[in-house]
């Protein structure tokens, strides 16, 4: 049997120490074993998590929107984020129609 319809014959049900035990009992090394799982492997959703909701976005704009009197370093506080993301915020808000 090949270590990829292994793979795919395995299933969720089966654990992982399950694979890579059937594999060394086969004399393959373990590194090599890992190194296929690895790949194998699903992670998270491949979304990175948002910095800001879109209603928060729109806080922040409505804060910025003609008002001199607040500036970023009281905003970072207030929407809880960092200076830079609010400068980037505000760049991204401003490029928008």
């Amino acid at each position: 049997m090949t270590k990829k319809k292994f793979i795919q014959r395995r299933g969720p049900n089966n654990s992982r120490i399950f694979t890579v035990r059937h594999f060394m009992a086969e004399k393959i090394p373990r590194s090599t074993v890992n190194h296929i799982l690895k790949r194998k492997r699903k992670q998270g959703s491949g979304q990175t998590p948002k910095k800001m909701t879109k209603v928060e976005l729109n806080k922040l704009k409505k804060a910025f929107d003609h008002k001199d009197n607040i500036i970023q370093r009281q905003s970072v506080k207030k929407f809880d984020i960092s200076q830079q993301m609010v400068s980037k915020f505000l760049k991204k808000l401003q490029k928008t129609p």
